[in-house]
């Protein structure tokens, strides 16, 4: 958020779009990055989001209260493996969202991704969505039901390091087959 040790300035913007967006959905997931010191991100981004502190609480202005399942979820918190996906720590291994996602019981056919850093954690989770749900075994798919046939982020609500780096992070993912809403 803006004035951060990685700040995205036009991180609170962003909110009433987001605000508008929750009551809309069936399953809300807000992902925060909960970091321990001396994370292995850190090299790459500068100290961020350090378990409690005020870097990784939850944005105050967010209207959670509005999800109709809200589901909070913590990821970075192996010293060793960044995960700026919500899905995929850089090891390869899984940060367990998919499998608390698929364990609600509300199937999914369309995920929306909101929130910061655009070219980052928004990237990196539409992507991981783009590569994991088309290629899950067939027993998985029968167990929990739909999988997403479409992955959207939502330009408005979403904000980067720059706006430079915002449009080119944009323009990956609308390559990649991802749903730009504009």
């Amino acid at each position: 958020m803006p004035g951060g040790p990685l700040p995205i300035e036009k991180g609170r913007q962003i909110i009433p779009y987001i605000n508008k967006l929750i009551p809309k959905f069936d399953l809300v997931i807000c992902t925060f990055d909960w970091h321990p010191k001396g994370h292995s991100s850190f090299g790459k981004y500068g100290e961020h989001c350090v378990q409690n502190t005020n870097g990784s609480a939850p944005v105050r202005e967010l209207d959670s209260v509005k999800a109709k399942c809200l589901l909070p979820w913590f990821k970075g918190f192996n010293p060793k493996a960044d995960s700026t996906s919500a899905f995929m720590c850089e090891n390869g291994t899984s940060t367990g969202l998919f499998y608390a996602a698929t364990s609600s019981g509300r199937p999914t056919k369309v995920v929306s991704l909101v929130g910061v850093a655009t070219g980052i954690c928004v990237k990196d989770t539409a992507m991981d969505v783009l590569d994991l749900f088309p290629n899950l075994p067939k027993s998985i798919m029968k167990a929990h039901g739909t999988f997403p046939t479409e992955i959207q982020v939502h330009d408005k609500g979403t904000a980067c390091l720059s706006d430079e780096s915002h449009e080119i992070a944009l323009e990956e993912m609308e390559q990649a087959g991802i749903t730009i809403i504009r």
